[in-house]
């Protein structure tokens, strides 16, 4: 895990279907990229200002809004070959995993997500212990 940490990330890029004026955007469908923000926030691997940037094309900058899920990450802009198309998202990127959304089944195939999860489980552990 140490190796996902090692210094904090500022700036993130994902490939984007679509994205709408907020920030909001489709990406792969299953959230592997908001789940990897997740991740690093939870490590502690990202910087303070870190932004998201989408990449695309011009046609996918949408006129209205996308569905979205609670742990779906707003993106700072959207970058085309004719140039960056700021969201009004205007904030930095900061998520954390949001447990009761996963499935145990998910959580046990993505290898970090389990070994925070497995990390998580011993800390509350310990502290239940020297509780007692």
């Amino acid at each position: 895990m140490e190796e996902l940490c090692q210094g904090p990330v500022g700036l993130l890029i994902t490939d984007c279907l679509a994205v709408d004026p907020g920030g909001y955007f489709v990406g792969d469908g299953k959230g592997f990229f908001d789940l990897a923000v997740a991740i690093l926030a939870e490590l502690r691997g990202l910087a303070p200002e870190a932004e998201a940037y989408g990449l695309g094309e011009q046609a996918q900058i949408l006129d209205q809004e996308i569905e979205r899920g609670a742990w779906d990450i707003r993106l700072n802009g959207f970058i085309t070959p004719e140039g960056i198309a700021l969201s009004s998202a205007g904030t930095h990127v900061d998520r954390r995993v949001l447990w009761d959304e996963l499935e145990p089944k998910r959580i046990r195939k993505i290898t970090p997500l389990w070994k925070l999860n497995m990390q998580i489980k011993d800390a509350l552990s310990q502290a239940a212990e020297n509780r007692e």
